[in-house]
């Protein structure tokens, strides 16, 4: 066909024809390049080769791109095929510089080793904030732990290596309260949402302050925590639905937008990073959504939604071979398999617990799922990837209702605040596949519905007017005697 043969044709068609392979999927150039556009490009094309004086109707162009199409497709397809079935995982080297609400806890807290018997003691004074925490303490590789609370400050404790003792090195004076989750990224980034957006902090290694690089102004209030992803980007959610695609000019150490996309209700849930780039995070709309940054289109681009039967307050947990789970206000825990190839939610059938669901889950080392409920319970479940469905293992009841998220800690022990004002660590009995109460620590500041935080050497670190710095140890620190003597003075 002498098309091929004239100036500029093939590059054309080629241009026009890798557009349609990548289209096949759906997203943004899929909806650009639609029928009509195609169609004005050929004729276009169409002209150039009538004034080339190319014999070419616009029938043998229309056939020419179907084809190419077809063969585009078929060797796209093969080589999809001659792919290894690789499982959907996180490189090791990428996952630690994954900073968000799921991973909150110092990259080694699975390697603690517990005493016999251990109980759960203070191993620090606790700290008195002059407001409430309702939000999550968070860990970076260097010990050094960002916690905010409604007193309007951020606070950043270090945990000196040699001395085991903590201090607390920063106090940041914020323009209103902290509802957002800090969360550390690479280069020593400390994100933070606030009453109109997300403030971007860096740690001066000499003097251990946070040092403010920047801050980027939504049009509402930040409730979800922001997450760092890949190629430094932060997906941040807010107040008005929108989702905002983020990334800090590594020259300008300025943040620029990349990209926002705007769902039919409030995010109070925190985006979480999954493999391939995936983007996941829930919406008062009654949705789960699923996204991906295109780096060709320059595009925030929504993959799949889930509809649920209430209000996703949750944070999905993304857990083994590209399973994400979430829990609904309706009731339900939901399990989805995503697939490297389709990019879509394959949706397992729901389990409901009968009371609202604002917990998170947590994905265990053995694949089980933990998460708290309204019913005052916590909830441990196997999830079975080939048919589908999900058993209840065992569960434990509080002496209240259940916001805080759990949090799997080591040798299997499993964390979580309860509004009774206590924090809970259990075990699943291997045996028996029954959850038994290793101990529990009581507060003074009434509700937990902070989130446990897993520290370097076990420390476990929780919030509500106190910041609680405890460890599971068989010997009690004289905060622990100081503390006690406390509770029994009338």
């Amino acid at each position: 066909f002498k098309i091929l043969a004239e100036p500029g044709v093939e590059k054309t068609l080629s241009r026009l024809s890798e557009f349609r392979a990548r289209g096949e999927g759906g997203g943004a150039i899929q909806r650009a390049l639609h029928e009509e556009a195609i169609s004005k490009k050929l004729q276009e094309l169409h002209t150039n080769l009538t004034e080339r004086g190319v014999p070419a109707s616009i029938d043998d162009l229309q056939s020419l791109l179907k084809n190419t199409k077809t063969k585009v497709h078929e060797e796209k397809k093969e080589e999809e095929q001659a792919k290894p079935d690789l499982p959907p995982e996180l490189p090791e080297e990428v996952r630690p510089h994954l900073g968000s609400f799921q991973n909150r806890h110092h990259p080694d807290y699975l390697k603690a080793k517990l005493p016999p018997n251990p109980q759960l003691l203070l191993r620090a004074r606790p700290f008195k904030t002059a407001g409430v925490v309702l939000t999550s303490s968070s860990w970076n590789p260097d010990g050094m732990l960002a916690v905010g609370s409604d007193d309007k400050h951020l606070s950043v404790f270090h945990l000196n290596p040699r001395s085991q003792k903590i201090y607390r090195v920063d106090k940041i004076k914020m323009e209103d309260s902290v509802y957002s989750s800090p969360t550390w990224g690479p280069e020593g980034r400390l994100a933070v949402g606030t009453h109109d957006g997300v403030h971007i902090f860096k740690v001066n290694p000499g003097t251990q302050r946070l040092e403010l690089l920047d801050k980027f102004r939504t049009e509402y209030r930040v409730y979800s925590s922001p997450a760092w992803g890949p190629d430094g980007m932060l997906a941040v959610g807010s107040v008005d639905g929108h989702l905002n695609l983020l990334r800090l000019n590594p020259l300008t150490k300025k943040l620029e937008l990349l990209d926002k996309y705007l769902t039919g209700g409030s995010l109070a849930s925190s985006p979480a990073w999954g493999p391939d780039g995936m983007l996941a995070v829930g919406s008062l709309d009654n949705h789960l959504y699923l996204f991906q940054w295109n780096p060709f289109t320059k595009k925030l681009e929504a993959l799949d939604k889930f509809k649920t039967k209430g209000h996703v307050h949750s944070s999905p947990a993304w857990g083994p071979d590209g399973m994400l789970a979430v829990g609904g206000v309706d009731g339900n825990l939901y399990v989805f398999q995503t697939h490297r190839q389709t990019k879509k939610l394959e949706a397992f059938e729901p389990l409901n617990m009968g009371s609202m669901i604002l917990s998170s889950p947590a994905w265990g080392p053995d694949g089980k799922l933990a998460f708290g409920s309204y019913d005052s319970n916590l909830y441990v479940i196997e999830v079975n990837p080939h048919t589908k469905k999900m058993e209840q293992v065992d569960k434990f009841q509080t002496e209240h209702q259940i916001a805080s998220s759990p949090a799997w800690g080591p040798e299997g022990v499993l964390a979580v605040g309860s509004n009774d004002g206590n924090v809970y660590v259990v075990k699943l009995n291997p045996s028996t596949q029954k959850i038994d109460l290793v101990d529990k620590f009581q507060t003074h500041g009434g509700w937990v519905k902070s989130s446990p935080a897993w520290g370097p050497d076990g420390t476990l670190v929780v919030g509500n007017e106190k910041i609680y710095f405890l460890e599971l140890n068989e010997k009690k620190s004289i905060f622990s005697w100081l503390f006690e003597r406390k509770k029994s003075v009338p």
